[in-house]
């Protein structure tokens, strides 16, 4: 991006949920992901909470974190611990494995909120091979950014918030096409919404919070 922003390049240029400065893009609104994660959390009564992520690749990443510890933190839910793991199935369950054993049998999170939809995966079937009683897990939330059809067929559903990327990709292009036809100018930004879908994993808002916060 500091390249970008040096470089100027003189070519129609659609950046795909990054900003910089002289530069078109399309954006999600990274903090509120991260505040209807908690949001969801906190709905079905949990106190405590951790996010299991990737390490940050872009700065959105970090404000999912925020935006969740802020949204969590404001409803009572204890400040959540941050632990990385490669951004895979393999990376969630291995995470999920290491935690066991250094404690969380004994003392679990009440709620998990994973940085992708692969981590989740991972995540719970780590949480099936403890063998500790289904009813005891925590409540698990994702950024969904996977098949939806893998999320809807896990064990538990896994509930997610929505990352539209077949849609914001969609949107690179329409921006673009208005960039060559001298319809939009730089820089140009467009916010696609995004929402949290309840499934198994995690139930629904209560009634009277709404559903998008």
């Amino acid at each position: 991006l500091e390249w970008l922003e040096q470089a100027r390049l003189m070519m129609p240029v659609v950046l795909y949920n990054r900003t910089c400065p002289g530069y078109c893009s399309v954006n999600v609104d990274d903090a509120k992901m991260g505040a209807l994660a908690a949001r969801a959390l906190t709905d079905q009564g949990c106190t405590s909470a951790v996010i299991l992520t990737g390490p940050p690749v872009f700065e959105g990443m970090e404000v999912r974190a925020q935006g969740f510890a802020l949204e969590g933190g404001r409803h009572g839910m204890a400040m959540p611990a941050t632990h990385y793991c490669e951004n895979s199935i393999h990376g969630g369950y291995e995470a999920v494995r290491r935690r066991l054993a250094a404690g969380w049998r004994e003392a679990l999170p009440d709620g998990i909120f994973c940085g992708s939809s692969s981590i989740a995966h991972g995540v719970i079937r780590a949480l099936w091979e403890s063998g500790l009683p289904r009813e005891n897990w925590p409540r698990l939330v994702a950024v969904g950014n996977g098949a939806e059809d893998q999320d809807k067929a896990a064990v538990p559903s896994l509930s997610v918030v929505t990352l539209p990327m077949e849609q914001m990709a969609g949107e690179c292009l329409r921006l673009l096409l208005d960039l060559m036809a001298g319809e939009a100018a730089p820089p140009e930004s467009r916010m696609l919404e995004v929402h949290y879908i309840p499934r198994e994993s995690c139930g629904p808002f209560r009634p009277e919070a709404g559903t998008e916060g």
